[in-house]
């Protein structure tokens, strides 16, 4: 078993049956209000943490294997990341994560010498530097003429045709690191519905298999009734609150410029930051009610 399986694969399987528990029959659930029943078919771990009697569940460290990874990832090659020692302990997510991590700041590299290199040899930003610093130097270099390319024009073209080339080139690396860590179209053969759905059981009639079913026209009706006027109304005060901060941000310029004091400057950034707090304030009641419109849509 240690061999077939790695640890994230056995912890992921012992997640995937607590997941599954769900009551036989109405439970009540002990040194709780009535209210806070089991109902049949409801997951057991989705009903107790939303009741506050399970926190949260992970699993415990493996000091020797989590050892082991350290001294592979801090003291061999610090130039390559021991990605499959990573998938095994903490599961294919987290192999990705880091291996996209890696990908990704090996691709700035050629962007960065290309940047170098017109820093130090482009005409256009020397202009740039020396007008900031000396105008009579700039008059000179402004007096050469203009070269058909210019830097900026170079390393525009090149980001463009450079994002499209790492894009291929992650395609490639993530498809053969999913073949070799066996999880290449894992989610698609082996969907699952997720542990809080809820429905009657029956027979999915396009795998054959026997899993809960909601039926798609009262999925419908709590989507056009509930889901979308939430979601429009959200909008609503999207474009609500950026309306308001472009008229806060024009009284308060004009009232700066009828000042033009300290608290004028000062009253300059507060519309910014009232927006930055509206907006997260909004962000996180959305977030709040789209798991809550998930769990009633289905």
């Amino acid at each position: 078993m240690e061999v077939f399986l790695t640890s994230a694969e056995r912890q992921y399987i012992i997640k995937y049956e607590l997941d599954g528990l769900r009551a036989q029959k109405d439970l009540r659930i002990p040194g709780l209000l009535d209210s806070c029943t089991l109902q049949k078919r409801d997951s057991i771990w989705q009903k107790l943490r939303a009741a506050g009697v399970v926190v949260d569940i992970f699993p415990l460290h493996n000091p020797g294997k989590l050892k082991d990874l350290s001294e592979a990832w801090y003291c061999g090659n610090q130039l390559a990341q021991p990605l499959d020692k990573v998938n095994e302990y903490f599961g294919s997510s987290v192999a990705f994560y880091f291996s996209f991590l890696d990908f990704y700041t090996w691709s700035l590299l050629p962007p960065a010498i290309l940047g170098l290199f017109i820093a130090y040899f482009s005409r256009e930003v020397q202009r740039e530097m020396l007008q900031s610093v000396s105008s009579s130097q700039a008059e000179e270099v402004q007096n050469e003429p203009e070269p058909l390319i210019s830097g900026h024009m170079l390393q525009a073209v090149f980001s463009m045709l450079w994002s499209t080339v790492v894009m291929e080139l992650w395609k490639r690396r993530s498809s053969s690191l999913s073949y070799r860590w066996g999880t290449l179209n894992l989610a698609e053969r082996f969907a699952e519905p997720r542990p809080g759905f809820h429905g009657d059981l029956g027979v999915n009639p396009v795998t054959g298999r026997m899993e809960p079913l909601f039926p798609e026209w009262k999925r419908d009706l709590r989507m056009a009734l509930v889901s979308v006027p939430a979601v429009g109304l959200f909008l609503g005060l999207v474009v609500l609150g950026m309306m308001c901060f472009y008229w806060a941000e024009a009284g308060v310029k004009q009232l700066h410029k009828d000042w033009n004091t300290m608290v004028s400057q000062t009253l300059l950034y507060v519309p910014s930051v009232l927006h930055i707090v509206y907006t997260n304030m909004l962000a996180t009641a959305y977030r709040t009610l789209a798991q809550a419109l998930t769990e009633y849509g289905e």
